[in-house]
């Protein structure tokens, strides 16, 4: 098993922080072990989720709970970096048209799940100083805006497609 490089956090938590930290790892799969593993190579990293960890009772929770979770955060592409509002719109975009017509069940399981790796991630480099604040607030605000868009538009197309376009004020 890998343990997390806690030297970052006060010694008072490392027990509580291994814990845990075991508690998530044991609830992942042979196949998400290797994806832990993989990602936890880069020891900054370990550290970071350290840190992370010990701040948020929320991550803790959840990722022991769902562990596919916990490594599509770890998988996450931009985890490092700062995203404009055009990325959340385009990954929206993208997932949502492969969603299956007329399913609202899959695509409030979509949503919820993309919802959680993003509050992951916007708690991750927030924990660890990787963005400004007025940059995450921005990410938190883009990310509401094209969620609200993407699932009005989604549902838009899938009434149009069962009772016609609307046509005027009476239609």
């Amino acid at each position: 098993m890998l343990l997390l490089d806690n030297s970052n956090i006060p010694s008072s938590m490392h027990d509580a922080l291994s814990a845990q930290w075991l508690s998530i790892y044991q609830a992942c799969d042979a196949d998400q072990q290797a994806i832990v593993i993989a990602a936890l190579q880069d020891k900054t990293l370990q550290q970071q989720l350290a840190r992370t960890l010990a701040s948020s009772q929320y991550l803790q929770q959840s990722w022991q709970l769902k562990p596919d979770l916990f490594c599509a955060f770890l998988q996450h592409e931009a985890l490092l970096k700062d995203v404009s509002c055009d990325y959340f719109a385009a990954e929206l975009a993208q997932a949502i048209a492969e969603l299956p017509a007329g399913s609202d069940m899959a695509l409030d399981r979509f949503i919820r799940r993309l919802r959680h790796v993003q509050q992951a991630r916007f708690i991750f480099r927030d924990c660890n100083r990787l963005c400004s604040m007025v940059q995450l607030t921005q990410e938190l605000s883009w990310f509401a805006d094209a969620a609200i868009a993407a699932v009005s538009d989604w549902h838009y197309q899938q009434l149009e497609a069962k009772h016609g376009r609307p046509m005027g004020e009476d239609s």
